[in-house]
């Protein structure tokens, strides 16, 4: 990843969350000029907090990075295209898009295997 992303042109990330936010924020700040789309599927980034103005101050800052924020649309399916680095999105609102690097982090588990039990 860290090798195809300074060549890519397009990156989409899957997921309005913590997570994603950060991945997206990171991604474009460091990678300026890049096309980088957040597709999460609900009306707000960050659903899950109470704080409206959390998720206000969340898109604000993406969009100051130059980046994309599509609301209440989900990539439905990711395939490969054969013989390329590129991937085929088919969205929920029946559209598609071809990108060079697409990054799911719907429904991500944290990585704790390596954590004590208690």
């Amino acid at each position: 990843m860290h090798r195809r992303l300074p060549k890519t042109e397009s990156i989409v990330i899957a997921g309005g969350g913590v997570t994603e936010i950060e991945t997206a924020a990171e991604i474009a700040s460091h990678y300026t000029g890049k096309d980088v789309t957040l597709f999460f599927g609900g009306s707000r980034l960050l659903s899950r907090l109470k704080n409206t103005g959390a998720s206000k101050n969340a898109e604000q800052r993406l969009t100051a990075l130059n980046m994309k924020t599509i609301h209440n649309v989900r990539v439905a399916s990711a395939t490969e295209v054969e013989d390329s680095t590129k991937t085929a999105l088919k969205l929920s609102d029946g559209s598609s898009r071809v990108i060079d690097v697409y990054l799911n982090a719907t429904d991500s588990q944290p990585n704790t295997s390596f954590l004590p039990a208690n």
